[in-house]
């Protein structure tokens, strides 16, 4: 069979339309999650039967009454509004899903840097505690020397029992505010080393984090985002309302145009096979002419005229 261009253009239309409703039929599901398969078998039934509707209203437009006619056409702008929201449902939740990783990751990353923020400040804090005790404990060592001196030149001086317990006892105490402050001073150095764990394991997280973010190309929308001074939220809601108005309704305008085309083709294979049955029925010089029953398809062609009398069901052919 020879490829002609209703051919194309019905292809195109049912490529188009098919396209058109499996984006709508799954947006329409993502819509009402709650009943997503009877919904799919819903809004499939209404896209077959929007393309049977635009058939019929094209083909017996002029035979239907007024009302079927404003019900049929209702009906098929209905059920391309509710295609076109299904679209927008499919296509805006597809956006959201990348737009959410992002947000997700720039909030990961939001927190990280916070976290790290803090852990900083703390490490900051731990060895400025580190440093003070530092000083204490060589200041702290200095006065002990200096009691265990006094301590010495007493016991060498043969002071008085009273007096040196009394010093004994300042080194004793002495003695133990060293020992809290080597204490502490170790607490805060192993808190630091776990806090600098801690850190890296976050510098590690917001890596990954933007390298998750960088697989998403929004490049284009972020060009557009700029060039226009819209949001990319805004930028996407124009894309998907300009493919919306465009994708369903031309589809829709293709399945006329290939009726359209069929309609024509039909016309002038019908012309042709008359012009040629009135050519056999013209009889020739030298020929002899028979009446013949007429065929099924002579019959449809010449039923007017056969139910008006001005034919019957018989033909002219000639002989040899």
């Amino acid at each position: 069979m020879k490829l002609k261009f209703y051919h194309i253009t019905f292809i195109s239309a049912i490529l188009l339309l098919s396209i058109s409703a499996y984006f709508s039929v799954y947006g329409l599901s993502y819509l009402f999650a709650g009943s997503k398969i009877p919904v799919i078998i819903m809004a499939s039934a209404l896209e077959l039967a929007k393309i049977v509707a635009t058939s019929f209203l094209y083909r017996w437009h002029k035979d239907l009454r007024k009302i079927w006619k404003m019900y049929l056409t209702t009906s098929i702008v209905i059920l391309m509004l509710i295609t076109s929201v299904g679209i927008y449902g499919y296509l805006s939740n597809a956006y959201q899903s990348t737009a959410t990783k992002i947000s997700d990751s720039a909030q990961i990353e939001t927190i990280k840097n916070t976290q790290k923020t803090d852990i900083d400040n703390r490490i900051k804090f731990l060895q400025d505690q580190i440093d003070l005790a530092a000083t204490r404990y060589k200041s702290l060592t200095d006065t002990r020397q200096a009691q265990e001196k006094r301590l010495n030149d007493a016991m060498e001086k043969n002071q008085s029992r009273k007096f040196m317990n009394g010093l004994r006892e300042d080194i004793k105490e002495t003695n133990k505010e060293i020992q809290d402050l080597t204490a502490s001073r170790t607490k805060s150095n192993n808190e630091i080393i776990t806090l600098m764990g801690d850190r890296s394991k976050l510098q590690k997280d917001v890596a990954d984090a933007n390298k998750e973010t960088a697989k998403i190309d929004f490049g284009p929308l972020r060009y557009l985002s700029r060039l226009m001074n819209k949001s990319m939220d805004q930028i996407v809601n124009f894309l998907i309302l300009f493919l919306i108005f465009t994708f369903d309704p031309l589809a829709v305008v293709l399945i006329i145009a290939t009726n359209m085309q069929i309609e024509k083709q039909n016309n002038s294979e019908k012309n042709n096979i008359i012009k040629d049955m009135k050519k056999q029925n013209k009889p020739r010089l030298g020929k002899k002419v028979q009446v013949v029953p007429l065929s099924p398809l002579e019959r449809l062609l010449w039923g007017a005229a056969e139910k008006q009398g001005k034919r019957k069901y018989t033909r002219k052919e000639e002989t040899n």
